[in-house]
């Protein structure tokens, strides 16, 4: 509290204690290390986790030393301290860049430090605390643009954490580049230390973003991990496709998902043949690896948009957005023919296995997934009735 006085005696204002708010950051910023320490040591494959306490570590070494000014060289508590708190906001941005597994060379980690370092050797620089401010507000400043940058090169994932992480990055990127004008217009404070409500809201403010940040770091990576489950849930681990009810919900999503007019869309259901017997002679190591030449083979054939699933045993579909009964013909019959030109070995034994294939047609909005599934599966079952390996299209399917 500092005493106010006027003609109606004295008045009490509350000013901002730069050293009170300092110590804040020192002491969160230790405490978000630690428990983002402990969190990356529970699992080990969040890298970010362990870059994001590096990172917090040595804001808040670099927030002790400043604390100790006085009481240590000032080339401790200046120099060292403000280019500790940069390879800090560099382990942030470092973070940001490998957790969307792009590559972070060791030395760009260290450059906004030894910019500080070289700057502190020039008097001119040195001897100016306003100049100082400003330089390490510009360099901080841009490696929170940089950060926020990165966290929004990623978003195809469409976490949504990742944008709050965006939004926090860019205020600090914002606040530290307004004060790099501002320092060096407004006076400078009489002492490094003393109550000054603008360098205290300039601390207090990254201190509350530093904790938001940190908290949404957890759970971005939270988030990730629990799509990465979702989406092993829902793929066959024997041959990488979709498994049935994931192929159904998404072929059930594609047909209801037009723009305009319907859309055609074709269905196709493959079977090996004679898999009971490859199983039976060879063993089932031999049989599961005729599942997995197939699925490379569909896979190769098909285009990005389209699904491909496996709806148990031998038995997978395909369904192919865009795609008339022409269409679905022509590629059931590469697939068809692809496969067969594949050799499965076994012992020095190379087995030649086939497919058969029954297409459907249908427009968007006009059948279900269901339907098309039925029509397909008579369609491979004349395929199957009338030799194997062979293609056999779609009866006329009611709108």
């Amino acid at each position: 509290m500092r005493p106010l006085k006027g003609q109606q005696g004295c008045r009490y204002v509350m000013m901002l204690d730069t050293f009170t708010i300092v110590f804040m950051a020192a002491a969160t910023t230790f405490l978000i290390a630690i428990l983002l320490g402990i969190a990356w040591y529970q699992d080990q494959d969040q890298r970010l986790l362990g870059w994001w306490s590096a990172s917090y570590l040595l804001k808040s070494a670099g927030c002790i030393l400043i604390l100790l000014r006085g009481s240590i060289a000032d080339p401790l508590s200046i120099d060292l301290a403000n280019a500790l708190i940069l390879v800090g906001a560099a382990f942030a941005w470092g973070g940001s860049r490998v957790f969307d597994g792009r590559h972070m060379p060791v030395w760009t980690l260290f450059l906004g430090a030894v910019v500080w370092l070289v700057a502190c050797r020039v008097p001119a620089f040195y001897d100016s605390f306003q100049t100082r401010a400003a330089g390490f507000s510009a360099l901080y400043a841009s490696y929170c643009a940089a950060t926020a940058y990165e966290f929004w090169r990623g978003r195809a994932d469409a976490l949504s954490a990742r944008y709050m992480l965006v939004v926090a990055h860019a205020i600090q990127a914002v606040l530290y580049g307004i004060r790099v004008p501002a320092t060096l217009i407004l006076p400078p404070p009489a002492e490094v230390m003393a109550p000054d409500v603008w360098f205290g809201l300039w601390v207090l403010m990254p201190i509350m973003l530093g904790i938001a940040a940190a908290v949404l770091v957890v759970a971005i990576t939270m988030e990730r991990a629990l799509a990465s489950q979702r989406a092993a849930a829902a793929v066959d681990t024997l041959t990488g496709a979709l498994n049935r009810g994931a192929l159904i919900e998404a072929a059930a999503k594609r047909l209801r998902t037009r723009g305009g007019p319907a859309s055609n869309v074709a269905m196709l259901v493959f079977d090996l043949d004679c898999f009971k017997q490859i199983n039976d002679r060879f063993g089932h190591a031999t049989g599961d690896r005729a599942l997995r030449v197939f699925a490379d083979v569909v896979r190769s054939c098909l285009r990005v948009d389209d699904i491909f699933g496996r709806l148990g045993g031998e038995e997978f579909a395909v369904l192919l957005p865009g795609a008339g009964e022409s269409d679905g013909l022509a590629v059931a019959e590469r697939i068809r023919a692809a496969y067969s030109l594949k050799p499965i070995e076994h012992g020095g034994i190379v087995i030649r296995s086939t497919v058969s294939v029954g297409v459907a047609a249908a427009q968007t909005g006009r059948s279900s997934v269901d339907q098309l599934l039925a029509e397909a599966d008579k369609a491979l079952y004349r395929a199957k009735h009338a030799g194997r390996d062979r293609v056999v299209g779609p009866l006329a399917l009611a709108s």
